[in-house]
């Protein structure tokens, strides 16, 4: 499926197994950006802010929906327009790094469900249909297998993971220890990787990971957008 199609509703597909009951979902919000000038999470494609699309797409599949966002207020921006369902959690350290961030919502997380999506708010053609494969990725693995990373064609893991609520006394360890790097948790953990490429059958041009970090980015969407009409 592709801009092409004239739809931004995508990959709506459901999972093969029922995973709702153990499934929660991370959201790493974070604040103003430098390069984007502006929080990513408040920027808007058809009437919906990227953060909303996100928590609806989640939704879909997770319960419950945590966004963790550089913020000293008990709610969100009102910009960001963070739907209801959704779990608001301050990280008041938003300026150590994503690592950070991902032990606020674990710390939530744990004991609630057993596996948690994480994933970054500047990807907003994300759908149903990645999660799900995610999903589907982890329950075939073995107990031992801490989580599952994609990594692009750089070798670099793309901000979209699913991991098993049992890593937070490592993870926190290592942030207390002064580690920042997302990538990092690669080598840490016990973790399945899957090429970028393995989602190319039902998302061929790879719309999903789309990155939206720049204003020419924001630009570029919205005139694929305007294009299709």
């Amino acid at each position: 499926m592709s801009l092409e199609d004239k739809t931004f509703d995508l990959f709506q597909a459901t999972p093969e197994k029922e995973v709702r009951q153990q499934l929660g979902a991370l959201i790493l919000a974070g604040g103003n950006s430098r390069r984007m000038g502006q929080a990513k999470a408040s920027l808007e494609i058809q009437g919906q802010t990227f953060l909303e699309r996100i928590v609806h797409t989640l939704a879909f599949l997770c319960d419950p929906v945590v966004v963790v966002g550089a913020s000293d207020t008990l709610n969100p921006p009102k910009s960001w327009k963070c739907p209801a369902q959704a779990k608001w959690l301050s990280d008041q350290r938003f300026d150590e790094g994503p690592l950070h961030g991902i032990t606020v919502g674990l710390d939530y997380l744990t004991g609630l469900v057993e596996c948690c999506v994480v994933v970054g708010c500047d990807l907003p053609l994300l759908g149903a249909g990645h999660i799900s494969r995610l999903i589907e990725y982890l329950s075939e693995a073995d107990d031992t297998t801490d989580g599952v990373m994609i990594i692009d064609e750089l070798e670099r893991p793309a901000l979209l993971s699913v991991w098993r609520t049992r890593i937070l006394t490592r993870l926190d360890t290592k942030v207390k220890n002064g580690e920042r790097k997302f990538q990092n948790m690669a080598n840490w953990f016990d973790i399945k990787r899957i090429p970028i490429a393995a989602f190319r059958d039902f998302d061929p041009d790879l719309q999903g990971f789309w990155n939206i970090n720049s204003p020419e980015n924001y630009s570029s969407l919205l005139s694929k957008i305007r294009e299709i009409g």
